[in-house]
């Protein structure tokens, strides 16, 4: 896919939008909206670009995150999970898990450091 360069300022917008708003409910309609440029562009431009899609880089946003406080805090996971805007602690752990292969709290424990 050949990108213009406004495609790429867009979807470089885009990656920022997800820096600073991981914890909100993130659609991709809603960020195609912003950045002025299809769906369909959108997801691939992000991809082309940055070699992950939009939901694997938000996924790896909100778990580099999760890592910085669970070194750095003795917050609950389930506070933890709210702040990186999932809706239960389950749905954070189990994401964590399939990422790191260890659960949050055998993270903290420093039982192996993904």
């Amino acid at each position: 896919m050949h990108l213009s360069k406004n495609d790429l300022k867009s979807i470089y917008s885009v990656k920022e939008l997800i820096d600073k708003n991981y914890k909100s409910h993130i659609i991709i309609p809603a960020l195609a909206t912003e950045a002025a440029l299809s769906i369909t562009r959108l997801k691939g431009g992000f991809k082309q670009v940055f070699a992950v899609t939009i939901y694997v880089y938000l996924l790896q946003v909100r778990m580099e995150k999760a890592k910085i406080f669970l070194e750095g805090s003795e917050l609950f996971v389930k506070r933890i999970a709210i702040h990186l805007g999932y809706k239960s602690s389950a749905g954070f752990i189990k994401a964590f898990k399939k990422m790191f292969g260890i659960t949050p709290e055998e993270y903290r424990r420093g039982e192996k450091r993904a």
